[in-house]
């Protein structure tokens, strides 16, 4: 590959590093610009498509943990509710302590 070869790959590959957000520089769109000869219109709406996805992740993440989190309340309070589920709670966690850490484990010895 000659030199000219060379220097148009590392501009594409600092122009999609750039474009990924990976950090190239400070200011990300002047490197999309030089690589990619856009304009700065251009450039700037590639860089808003990319914080509304992580946007639109985000809001699904906080969509799921909102899920998980209702789940484990109701879970909890369906618990609150039954003192013989209370026991058997009680009962599972001892069981676990005791398989963890019983005279048989490396840690009860």
């Amino acid at each position: 590959m000659d030199q000219f070869a060379h220097a148009q790959r590392d501009e594409r590959e600092d122009g999609s590093r750039a474009a990924r957000g990976e950090r190239t520089e400070d200011e990300p769109k002047p490197v999309l610009i030089r690589a990619f000869k856009l304009t700065d219109v251009q450039a700037e709406a590639i860089l808003n498509m990319r914080l509304r996805n992580l946007r639109k992740l985000e809001e699904m993440e906080i969509k799921t943990e909102d899920r998980d989190l209702r789940a484990e309340r109701k879970k909890l309070q369906d618990l609150i509710k039954s003192e013989p589920d209370q026991w058997k709670k009680i009962a599972d966690e001892i069981k676990e302590v005791r398989t963890r850490f019983g005279p048989k484990t490396p840690l009860g010895k």
